[in-house]
Order: C-alpha cells, then structure tokens, then sequence
C-alpha cells in the first residue's frame, strides 16, 4: 500500500512514473528507494499488488485510530489500514495483513488531522 503523494514502491512494482509529492501525511514513506536495496526484491516476492491511497484516506484513518483504537498512527503506518477501510483493498475470502506502526506524529500534524476533519486530496 501507498499514499498517492509517496508512490516510489508503487512505481517499482508496476513501471509507472508518478511524482513524489512531498507534502503527505505518509512522511515515512516519502522519497525514492535506493538502487540495489534487498527491500525491492523482498516486496516483489511477498507483495501480490500495490495500491493508492490518497491523502483524505489517510486523514480519515488516522482519525479512526484514535476515536475507535486510541492509537496515535502516523500516516505511513496508516495506509495499509486506510486501503482496507475506504475499499482499495477488496473484502474477498484472501487473506491480508496490514501492519499499523508509528505513532511519530507532531502535535502540528495530529491538530490538522482531527480539528480539519480531512486533509485536501
């Protein structure tokens, strides 16, 4: 899973080109992955597919966290859950995993996510 303005493993696995947009909730995800690194064979052979998710998704998970959880997520450990909950990801009979991590979140960030209701898309 990535966050539309974080796209560089999306781009890997499927070809396309599509622009970092550094402004993103998925601050960990942002940027480009290095030549040679062991994650992109890893991701190829344990990845079935990659999907977007935008900006809103991922303010609207955040929130959920933290009204339904009480978890503070960061934006990249939200995406995952993000595609599950806004139905990128199918409710079919296959199995998935979404790994929920980071709570490395600025008091800045957390007040535009909850006081804002949704980031622009």
């Amino acid at each position: 899973m990535c966050a539309e303005h974080a796209p560089a493993m999306y781009n890997v696995l499927t070809g396309e080109q599509r622009p970092q947009v550094w402004e993103t909730l998925a601050e960990a995800l942002s940027g480009e992955i290095e030549d040679g690194s062991i994650t992109i064979p890893l991701v190829r052979q344990h990845v079935d597919r990659a999907v977007l998710v935008s900006e809103a998704m991922i303010a609207e998970t955040m929130r959920w966290f933290i009204g339904t959880q009480g978890w503070l997520v960061e934006g990249g450990g939200a995406v995952a859950t993000a595609a599950v909950l806004h139905g990128v990801v199918p409710a079919d009979d296959v199995p998935t995993v979404c790994v929920v991590s980071g709570g490395n979140v600025d008091v800045e960030t957390v007040r535009q996510v909850l006081c804002e209701g949704k980031m622009q898309a």
